[in-house]
């Protein structure tokens, strides 16, 4: 909260319940792997694994995350499931899930673990089609993201590496996109 309090004006709750999305099989001691530890800024994350939480056919764990350090101490659960992007979506959508957030950091676009037409394929941080922009779909409200295509700014094409400035507006090159991306 702290945080998201200087980056806007206005309140924006933060986050308290995550779900992180991997295609790969959940790691022994995953726990382990969110543990983070910064003594010149203070910061300290530690986790537990609060043990199994699966879906039908797809393995999951809930893992408490505690961080502190320049903000106040936060506690929040993350749920780690091992599944595609599109499988996740198509459940959330079934399930008539809406998130808050949609935080699409280390998509794996690169790795191209996708077929078309799925959710999240290419990219997840595509606007140039609605039908498979998993943030659009979902209608989540707030995006992070560590790049975005698909779309212009300022008249210019999103390439990917480009950072808006906060307050420019994001044009998704997909016309049938009805909806306003503001940095």
């Amino acid at each position: 909260p702290g945080f998201l309090r200087e980056q806007c004006p206005g309140s924006l709750s933060a986050p308290n319940f995550l779900i992180y999305v991997d295609a790969s099989t959940i790691e022994s001691g995953i726990s382990e792997s969110f543990g983070f530890e910064d003594n010149e800024n203070s910061t300290v994350i530690s986790a537990t694994d609060l043990g199994a939480a699966d879906l039908p056919m797809r393995p999951g764990r809930l893992i408490s995350v505690e961080w502190s350090g320049h903000y106040a101490s936060r506690l929040t659960v993350v749920w780690v499931l091992s599944c595609t992007n599109d499988w996740f979506t198509r459940l959330a959508i079934a399930e008539g899930w809406q998130p808050t957030w949609f935080i699409g950091v280390c998509d794996g676009c690169s790795f191209h673990q996708c077929d078309a037409d799925e959710f999240g394929c290419p990219c997840v941080n595509m606007l140039n089609n609605v039908q498979t922009s998993i943030p659009l779909q979902l209608g989540a409200r707030y995006w992070v993201t560590d790049h975005i295509v698909g779309g212009t700014v300022n008249g210019s094409a999103l390439e990917g590496g480009e950072d808006p400035g906060n307050g420019d507006i994001v044009i998704p090159d997909d016309p049938d996109t009805r909806i306003t991306v503001r940095q």
